[in-house]
């Protein structure tokens, strides 16, 4: 979708609300994000910044086991 077809969507959308209450906290996100020049780096400490990004490059599947060593470890607790 193109940068104007994606506008013309959005306006579309927005004037198909007819609940003023959702309007009001659409203004309201829309002018936090339109507005806000912080970012979330600005609050954390660096020690906190830097363990969010390692976090976030950590591999996705480092905590993963087999279904073999899923039923070896119920059994085992099992028998507990």
């Amino acid at each position: 979708m193109s940068l104007e077809e994606r506008q013309q969507h959005l306006k579309e959308q927005i004037e198909a609300i007819k609940d003023e209450s959702l309007l009001i906290q659409l203004e309201e996100e829309l002018d936090y994000y339109i507005n806000t020049k912080s970012s979330i780096k600005d609050e954390l400490a660096p020690w906190q910044w830097k363990e969010l990004v390692a976090l976030s490059e950590e591999d996705l599947d480092k905590d993963v086991i087999t279904e073999e060593e899923f039923k070896k470890n119920m059994e085992k607790w099992r028998t507990r």
